[in-house]
């Protein structure tokens, strides 16, 4: 592979990832969906994560001008979309080829945003049947191109990052006025190491489980909740503050700035474990008040014996260390901004 084809396929790959969370947004008041990265193809979109029972998916091809759809036949591409037609045990609901640039028709270019397979016109439509069928090995007229269709994306090969990251900024900022713009800065960050992990993790067989595919490979409304929450939720101040303001002893200052190193370096990259261990934290803060005259790391440790009384299971991780009282503080510091 030379240099610029090494370069196109990572710009592919990483692009694909923008794709899916520009898809995360669109679709965010409409599907409770899952999405899977680079498993039965470029991207799938099961319409709801639970049932998992529709589902659509998605070739993402890019290019500098145009792509052909003489080139989407002979590559093959078209194809491969089909033949997800013969998924078993879900209704498909679409089939898509996704591009950055215009669909070229012999001498017509497709632009819109969404163009079915069904308006091409006879001669484009009998090419495509034909050669699915010569492929697949199935009769002409049972050929069914109703749930293909081509798509425009709005990205840019050069600027899918940015344009998705000022997306994302404006679906918070319409959601929530107050929204800080270090917390959008670190909602987008997350959102965006979260699925580059999704998509490069390659040791899941074929056949794996929905489930399997879903904890590997998926990115779900319900995770991006997650993040937006605990990213909104976790007010995290300099180091030194905390120490002043909250009364954390001296003798507990060099294990103490340890864990918060690294609940600076979780909320950041808003980890599953970490999302877990702030879900489960959260709930025991917000039911235990603050005693009067108690200091802040008090009740952050009185939070910490709470919790692992109810999670017997994180003992083992959270028992020694002061991650879950740094983080304690920082929730209930979030939660008192907020009020």
């Amino acid at each position: 592979m030379d240099k610029k084809s090494g370069s196109l396929a990572y710009n592919r790959l990483d692009m694909q990832v923008s794709q899916v969370f520009h898809l995360a947004i669109e679709l965010y008041d409409t599907s409770d969906y899952l999405m899977v990265l680079d498993h039965e193809d470029d991207i799938t979109i099961y319409d709801d994560q639970l049932l998992h029972d529709s589902v659509s998916f998605y070739q993402m091809k890019t290019k500098d001008d145009s792509i052909s759809l003489t080139t989407a036949i002979t590559e093959g591409w078209l194809e491969k979309l089909y033949s997800h037609m013969d998924t078993p045990d879900v209704f498909v609901k679409e089939l898509g080829l996704i591009t950055n640039c215009p669909l070229k028709l012999d001498r017509q270019l497709l632009s819109a945003d969404r163009t079915p397979f069904g308006d091409f016109g006879q001669t484009h439509i009998q090419a495509i049947k034909t050669d699915i069928a010569r492929r697949r090995g199935i009769a002409l007229d049972d050929v069914d191109l109703s749930k293909m269709v081509h798509m425009r994306t709005t990205l840019s090969i050069d600027a899918h990052q940015r344009i998705v990251s000022d997306e994302a900024s404006d679906f918070l900022v319409r959601r929530f006025p107050q929204i800080k713009v270090q917390v959008v800065k670190t909602i987008v960050a997350a959102v965006f190491d979260v699925l580059g992990r999704r998509q490069a993790y390659e040791r899941l067989p074929e056949n794996a489980s929905y489930e399997e595919v879903a904890n590997k490979k998926g990115f779900s409304r319900t995770m991006f909740d997650r993040i937006i929450r605990a990213s909104m939720k976790v007010n995290i101040p300099e180091f030194y503050w905390l120490v002043d303001h909250c009364k954390i002893p001296s003798e507990k200052k060099d294990q103490a700035a340890l864990a918060y190193t690294s609940v600076l370096a979780d909320s950041n990259g808003n980890t599953d474990s970490f999302i877990d261990v702030f879900d489960s934290l959260e709930s025991v803060v917000s039911s235990i008040s603050i005693s009067d005259g108690e200091t802040l790391w008090d009740f952050a440790c009185r939070c910490k014996r709470g919790l692992l009384r109810q999670k017997k299971r994180m003992i083992v991780v959270y028992r020694n260390g002061y991650y879950i009282e740094i983080l304690a503080m920082c929730i209930y510091l979030a939660k008192e901004e907020n009020r």
